[in-house]
């Protein structure tokens, strides 16, 4: 997470995933269809972001930090598929 300048703010229950093992697990587990939409609930700095990007799925991610959600929309821009 060297990339951002601000730290996440556990007061705000900003906690991100960095386990590539358990996001996999996690995107296994919602046994996503070709074609669902997908809603993600505070994508933070994006780790569970890329992996549902990368199924071609529409994703919305929602984020009510204005920090990460520009980091997203910055870092997701060139995904036709990820709306934030």
């Amino acid at each position: 997470m060297t990339e951002m300048e601000k730290n996440p703010n556990p007061t705000k229950d900003q906690h991100f995933m960095v386990d590539k093992e358990m996001i996999e697990y996690i995107c296994r587990k919602a046994n996503i269809q070709p074609g669902e939409n997908v809603v993600e609930i505070g994508g933070g700095a994006g780790a569970l972001t890329e992996v549902l990007a990368a199924t071609g799925n529409p994703i919305t991610v929602i984020e009510l930090d204005h920090y990460y959600a520009e980091l997203l929309k910055e870092k997701f821009k060139s995904f036709q598929n990820v709306k934030v």
